[in-house]
């Protein structure tokens, strides 16, 4: 309801959480929200919670959130921490959230399978490159730009593993 208008629409989600704060979907709307608009530390602690509910196993909270809460953790561990390793844990922990809510076609699955094939790039494991790019490959919209760009690095991991 807040396209137009993101800093409205985080008030409204950090509202909405504060009022409800065991409701699973208002708490995602609050990380997601935050998330979009780089309020990296506010969404780093929102998408902790989230993990932490659905390991408490809170009422409410399951793979979609998690799915969420993982993605948002492993892109703040690798651009705004600088730390890889962690980032590749969160990125994995949402592919398995994806698959457990068949959502292999989600944004957050493809995005977390590209970054595990770039790393696998830098670390020269063409192979398990390979895979995550036909993954993404595999699972993105026809004449999407994830899609070209994974087809792009399969070829090139590919090339790469041949040597």
């Amino acid at each position: 309801a807040m396209e137009k208008q993101p800093k409205k629409g985080l008030r409204m989600a950090q509202m909405m959480h504060a009022i409800y704060p065991r409701n699973s979907y208002f708490h995602r709307y609050a990380a997601r929200t935050a998330f979009s608009m780089g309020r990296l530390d506010d969404a780093a602690n929102y998408a902790k919670e989230l993990l932490e509910r659905i390991d408490a196993g809170n009422y409410g909270y399951g793979d979609n959130d998690g799915r969420y809460g993982a993605y948002i953790l492993g892109y703040v561990n690798q651009h705004y921490y600088r730390n890889i390793e962690e980032a590749k844990k969160y990125y994995k922990l949402t592919i398995g959230y994806a698959v457990n809510n068949d959502s292999e076609d989600s944004g957050y699955f493809l995005g977390a399978h590209r970054e595990l094939g770039k790393f696998a790039m830098i670390e020269k494991r063409y192979e398990d490159a390979k895979e995550h790019f036909r993954t993404v490959y595999k699972n993105a919209e026809k004449k999407s730009s994830i899609r070209e760009e994974a087809l792009k690095r399969y070829r090139e991991s590919k090339k790469k593993s041949k040597k």
